[in-house]
């Protein structure tokens, strides 16, 4: 068993058979799942605050208080890069504030290129290959966490008061699809086929709304806050994780809710229970 240290956030494979975080020696770890087996990285990086693999699983990246990015190969444990901003690079030299501190990154559908969020409010695009970077945009509040969409053109940047950017990355175009009365989210992430917003913490309620139209179609949640969410069997779940280690998965489908109730209690529910859990009657 591994303790997590100074990470933010653990990484998953998109199977979910590697899992990493920070060890207490500051150095990364990562745990196979399947038999057990950790090994341990050495991390010249100080202060890694989050770490995210590539889709393939091949390649690990992790960012923190010294603005870099180390990127270690998988299968070998070693780190193959430390990245720095490039001051040359277009649009490098328009961010707001001197902290370069990276506390999130994500990796595109492309394993080479990845974007990282930044105390500076800089939204920052990284090209393993040869090691550069251009700020895709640099807001006027200090970033709390991306998430990129899952056709990889858009990210979504927000912070803990309720900021929110929608940013098409071939253009550096931004929205602000975040409607007025939300709480601000510590967390929010875009869905699978890029029409809806949640946004967990830290209040005990996931916020779920559209895109397009900036409109809540849905409040879900209760007792503990949430400080992480996620979208996961296509869009079809959302599962919020709070500060306490407590995990929540909230399905979407009200058919499909039907469906786990019937299973549950071996029969139909009545529309009296529809109405009171699903506030709708159970044919519609």
């Amino acid at each position: 068993t591994c303790t997590l240290g100074r990470s933010h956030q653990a990484a998953l494979t998109d199977d979910g058979r590697l899992v990493a975080g920070t060890a207490p020696s500051g150095n990364v770890f990562i745990l196979d799942v399947e038999d057990g087996q950790s090994s341990e990285i050495p991390n010249s990086a100080s202060w890694t605050w989050d770490l995210d693999f590539s889709s393939d699983g091949l390649t690990l990246a992790g960012v923190g208080q010294d603005g870099q990015v180390a990127i270690w190969d998988v299968e070998s444990k070693t780190m193959s890069s430390l990245m720095s901003p490039d001051p040359d690079a277009p649009g490098n030299s328009h961010t707001p504030t001197s902290n370069a501190g990276l506390v999130q990154v994500d990796f595109l559908p492309d394993a080479e290129v990845l974007v990282t969020a930044g105390l500076d409010g800089s939204v920052r695009v990284w090209t393993i290959g040869d090691a550069r970077s251009q700020v895709l945009a640099a807001l006027d509040f200090a970033l709390n966490s991306i998430d990129v969409s899952a056709d990889g053109e858009t990210v979504v940047a927000s912070d803990v008061t309720g900021n929110v950017r929608l940013i098409e990355i071939a253009t550096g175009d931004e929205r602000l699809p975040r409607p007025q009365g939300v709480p601000g989210p510590s967390k929010v992430v875009i869905s699978p086929d890029g029409r809806h917003l949640a946004g967990g913490g830290p209040g005990p309620v996931v916020h779920l709304w559209e895109v397009e139209s900036g409109e809540i179609v849905r409040r879900i949640g209760r007792a503990l806050g949430p400080s992480t969410v996620a979208f996961v069997n296509g869009g079809q779940e959302i599962r919020a994780a709070s500060t306490e280690g407590i995990v929540r998965a909230y399905v979407l489908d009200p058919l499909e809710l039907l469906e786990i109730a019937k299973n549950t209690v071996g029969r139909d529910m009545t529309d009296e229970e529809c109405q009171r859990f699903l506030r709708r009657p159970c044919d519609s």
